[in-house]
């Protein structure tokens, strides 16, 4: 909120408190004199609307009180909780059907009743504002025995229904003097002394609650004031009108406690929020930490100037590569070592100064960052060293636990035109191209690498938009190109681009944001690298896995191949497909044992081991096979080790051919062989006979 609209608040405000008081005056001016008469019955519905207000406003104060606890909650809770029950009490015992139980007569007992809820209720609200000051009065807040409260409440109107129950009561009318009602003067002078301290406060500028209780407290005042004290009789003008004060006030409390609600709702809502953006950045920072600190790491020991982490001590806790050049000392002889005495003792004219009196301890314990251009650290052999620097602290959410120190010697700078052009001699002889652009994306300077890759000259390009190398084929997303680096981020990404002569390329590129001193974008550079030719081998590359696995698809033989653990690293789709699977990256991850053959798995296993342990290759060698149907086939298998380029065994190669029907028929012809020798041997046996027996006619 600025200035001037919190000070707009603030006189609005105050016009309210004066026109609530001058109103209430003008009205009681313009209707003092109006006879209105009311009775009973239109008394009795008054308290009991207000007995519920009342009751309301302090059941949500004190939800107010246990949300976030504070004394002047709890002390108007409790107030209003205790002024219901007096409310109450008095509706009760002043309606028509009670009024004749009690000792004291309706016109005593009314204004009496009347006066003690009001006086309770203007007591309480003063304490409430006591309370307030107690608590923050010093550096620890004290907060209050709510059961001290409690009782103190209880007892009090405890007493108050037995005192009107029991006791007979005094005249409460006095007509023969100016005031009618003189003791309402009593709960005046504490509501006026609530008010005086609420308004003192001053929370009232700022907070909804505090200025609702204000005007409440204002209400309750001038009815006690101007209106019940001039009654002179029950249920008159000034009689009526002090009870609808009344009601008033309490829907004041009532709209400031609401309102503390929506905003202590709303705040709760914002800080949830909040949490949960901190949560998802503090996610993504942790995410990117990993990926950048390495990097950052690289940067802080490449960087030429000299950097250096102090505690809030003053003792080092990093020094970077250039800080120990510069110094002459070794990162063991500083970290955790004191600084001041070491390297930051004197003036330049060699005057020593208390440390104290030192910017780089004024940055550190203020929190403000200091920098000098003229100033004398000191090497380590005693010998003076001028420098500017920078310094800043350190902070951890919002503490602060340290400082970094960014400095340069000085005498390098007299070289730095030098410096310059040999950087800017880097820059032309880089193989890399190298471009920058002003803020709108307008080439200011491309180096001699861009102009030969691209075929466009210097003067061609100036002034032109990158996109003007675009091939408008695979093309990054430049909304988020252009999200990051006006962001202060860094872009990398690949570019499918066109030279002047239309010869497509492929680039990789680097965009980051150039800043100046104060941190605000000025250029953007892209460094960037031709990598057509990576490009073209991953091309070639990719087209040579499909043909190979092309080839090993349409061979008729199995294929497959296993890691050290016996487990699958793929196979042809002919093999994938006796296994039950759809293709040979499905089978990955898998083992024998998990397949049709499971059965003879082991045999399978001890193959493989000893291939893997033993380095024997097995080839053409016959063995059982288990289909996906589960059908035996016969197989002849050859397996080899899969060495790496050390040497080293890291799998199995295996191929088998399906030679089922060739042992069927091998099995066919040896059954029709011994079938033959069968039938041969019958033959000879039968001719043995025969002979034999032509044979012996013969003899005879």
């Amino acid at each position: 909120m600025t200035y001037q609209s919190e000070n707009k608040i603030i006189k609005s405000r105050q016009f309210t408190f004066v026109a609530a008081i001058l109103s209430l005056i003008i009205i009681y001016l313009l209707l003092k004199d109006v006879g209105w008469q009311g009775n009973k019955q239109l008394h009795t519905a008054m308290e009991i609307i207000a007995t519920l207000l009342a009751f309301g406003a302090g059941l949500l104060a004190l939800v107010r009180y246990y949300t976030k606890k504070n004394n002047t909650f709890l002390f108007i809770g409790a107030a209003f909780i205790g002024t219901a029950f007096l409310d109450g009490f008095h509706a009760v015992v002043t309606s028509t059907f009670f009024d004749h139980l009690f000792p004291s007569p309706p016109e005593n007992l009314i204004p009496w009743s009347w006066n003690a809820s009001r006086f309770f209720l203007a007591i309480t609200m003063f304490a409430g504002h006591w309370a307030g000051k107690i608590e923050f009065r010093n550096v620890n807040p004290r907060k209050i025995e709510e059961k001290i409260v409690y009782l103190t409440i209880g007892a009090f109107t405890l007493t108050s229904f037995l005192f009107f129950a029991f006791v007979p009561l005094p005249r409460a009318y006095f007509p023969e003097l100016i005031f009618g009602r003189p003791e309402e003067f009593f709960a005046a002078l504490f509501f006026l002394l609530a008010l005086i301290g609420y308004f003192k406060k001053g929370l009232w500028k700022n907070s909804s609650f505090e200025y609702w209780i204000v005007l409440s407290l204002i209400v309750g005042f001038l009815s006690q004031v101007l209106f019940m004290p001039l009654s002179f009789k029950l249920f008159d003008f000034q009689f009526d009108a002090a009870h609808l004060l009344k009601t008033v006030s309490y829907i004041c409390v009532h709209a400031g406690l609401l309102t503390s609600f929506f905003y202590l709702f709303r705040d709760s809502e914002r800080k949830k929020i909040q949490i949960l953006a901190e949560i998802k950045e503090r996610e993504l920072a942790e995410k990117n930490m990993a990926k950048y600190r390495g990097r950052n790491e690289l940067i802080l020991d490449s960087a030429v100037e000299g950097i250096i982490g102090l505690d809030m001590k003053g003792k080092h806790t990093f020094v970077n590569p250039s800080a120990l050049q510069i110094l002459g000392y070794t990162e063991d002889e500083m970290i955790g070592k004191e600084s001041f005495p070491m390297w930051r003792h004197p003036h330049q004219d060699g005057k020593n100064h208390r440390q104290q009196d030192s910017l780089i301890h004024h940055s550190t314990i203020e929190g403000v960052s200091i920098s000098s251009k003229n100033d004398v650290f000191w090497h380590k052999d005693g010998t003076p060293i001028l420098v500017q620097y920078s310094i800043s602290p350190l902070r951890q959410e919002q503490n602060i636990i340290g400082s970094i120190i960014i400095f340069q010697d000085v005498t390098k700078f007299h070289h730095s035109e030098a410096e310059l052009q040999k950087f800017s001699s880097v820059i032309e002889q880089s193989p890399t191209m190298i471009q920058i652009t002003d803020l709108d994306g307008i080439i200011e300077y491309v180096n001699p690498a861009f102009t030969k890759i691209t075929g466009y000259t210097s003067e061609e390009i100036m002034g032109k938009n990158p996109r003007i190398l675009s091939s408008g084929e695979n093309q990054p997303d430049f909304e988020d190109l252009w999200q990051k680096i006006t962001n202060g981020e860094t872009w990398e990404g690949e570019f499918h681009n066109k030279t002047k002569d239309g010869v497509f390329f492929w680039e990789s590129a680097i965009i980051s944001p150039l800043k100046n001193s104060r941190g605000v974008s000025t250029h953007y550079v892209a460094i960037k690298t031709d990598i057509t030719e990576q490009k073209a081998m991953q091309d070639r590359l990719w087209h040579s896995e499909n043909l190979i696995k092309m080839i090993l698809n349409q061979i008729p033989q199995r294929i497959f191949w296993k890691d050290k653990n016996y487990n699958y690293l793929g196979a042809n789709k002919l093999f994938a497909s006796d296994a039950g699977f759809s293709s040979g990256e499905d089978l990955i991850g898998h083992n024998d044992f998990e397949m049709p053959w499971k059965d003879i798995a082991n045999q399978y296993r001890e193959d493989d081991r000893a291939i893997i342990e033993d380095g024997l290759t097995k080839l053409n060698f016959e063995e059982p096979f288990i289909d996906d149907q589960g059908n035996e086939q016969w197989v002849r298998s050859s397996k080899q080790p899969l060495i790496d380029q050390d040497g080293n065994i890291f799998g199995i190669l295996g191929n088998f051919e399906d030679i089922t029907e060739r042992k069927n028929a091998e099995q066919s012809l040896k059954d029709y062989a011994s079938a033959l020798e069968k039938s041969n041997k019958e033959l000879e046996d039968f001719a043995n006979i025969a002979s034999h027996d032509l044979q012996e006619p013969l003899r005879k």
